[in-house]
C-alpha cells in the first residue's frame, strides 16, 4: 500500500519489533554492511527465485537459520544479535518504481506488518498534525533511497564474480545438538584459488572495484555457520524446536 497522509496520518510504527522475520531463514545482505554482518552472519550467494527451473541470478544473502522457515536470531521476542542487517530494518516500507513514471518511486507500507502499532501502542509517527512528514519518515525515505542504491551494487557485486567465474557451489554442514549434521545445498562462495589465479589486471579491477575487502569479508564470514549452531541449540532448549538431521537449502 502506497504511504498516504490521509490514510496513514495516525499509524504508528513499533521501531524495535523484528517478529516480522522469524518465517525468514536468510535475507540480503548488501555490499555496504558486510564488515558488519560478517561478524555475526554466514554471507553466501544463492540464485534468486525468479528464472524458473535453472533459478536467476546470484544474490548475497546473509543466513538467518539453517532450514527455510525459521530465524534463529529472533527468539524470546528479542533479536539475537548486535547488528540488524539493514534489509530487516527497512520493514515495514519498502520503496517502489512508480509504473509510467521513470525515475519517480513511491513509499510503501505493508499495514498487515506485526511492526504495526495498535491503539493503546507506543510507536514512531509518520506524519504530524499538519499532514508533514515527521523526521521519522524523513529518515525511512533517505535509508530506503540508500538500500536501493546498496541493492544495486550489491547485485553488480555478484554478477561480476559469476561473469569472471570465481564463484563455487558448495555444501555447507552445520552440526547440530546430538552430534547431528544438517545439509545446506544451493549455495555459492567465492573460490579464494580462483582468486589468487587472476591474471594481474584482472585482480588490480577488483580491488579498483572495491571489491576485494568484500570478498574477504564473505570468506570469513563463513566461520559464523558456528554461531547458525549456537543458536539452534539455544532454540532447541527454549522452544523444542526440531532436532531433524537431513537436508535444505540455502
Amino acid at each position: 500500500m502506497a504511504l498516504d497522509k490521509k490514510r496513514h496520518r495516525s499509524h504508528r510504527i513499533k521501531v524495535a519489533d523484528l517478529s516480522h522475520s522469524v518465517g525468514k531463514h536468510t535475507c540480503p545482505a548488501l555490499i555496504g554492511e558486510f564488515p558488519q554482518l560478517a561478524a555475526e552472519y554466514p554471507i553466501v550467494f544463492v540464485k534468486s527465485e525468479q528464472g524458473g527451473e535453472q533459478g536467476g541470478e546470484l544474490r548475497s544473502v546473509a543466513m538467518l537459520g539453517v532450514k527455510p522457515g525459521r530465524n534463529l536470531f529472533w527468539q524470546n521476542n528479542r533479536w539475537q544479535g548486535a547488528y540488524i542487517p539493514s534489509a530487516l530494518r527497512a520493514h515495514p516500507f519498502a520503496m517502489v518504481a512508480i509504473e509510467g513514471q521513470e525515475g519517480q518511486f513511491a513509499i510503501c507500507i505493508d499495514e498487515s506488518s506485526p511492526s504495526m502499532a495498535g491503539d493503546r501502542e507506543r510507536g514512531e509517527s509518520l506524519f504530524d498534525k499538519n499532514g508533514e512528514q515527521t523526521e521519522y519518515l524523513s529518515n525511512i525515505s533517505n535509508f530506503l533511497l540508500e538500500l536501493r542504491m546498496q541493492t544495486s551494487l550489491s547485485n553488480e557485486f555478484a554478477r561480476y564474480l559469476d561473469e569472471k567465474g570465481l564463484l563455487e557451489e558448495q555444501v555447507v554442514l552445520v552440526k547440530l545438538p546430538g552430534g547431528m549434521d544438517h545439509r545446506l545445498t544451493g549455495v555459492f562462495r567465492v573460490n579464494e584459488r580462483a582468486v589468487n589465479r587472476l591474471p594481474d589486471q584482472e585482480f588490480l579491477a577488483l580491488r579498483k572495484r572495491g571489491y576485494l575487502s568484500a570478498i574477504y569479508a564473505h570468506l570469513g564470514s563463513l566461520r559464523q555457520v558456528n554461531n547458525l549452531s549456537r543458536l539452534y541449540g539455544q532454540l532447541s532448549q527454549t522452544e523444542g524446536y526440531a532436532n531433524a538431521s537431513g537436508g535444505g537449502r540455502g
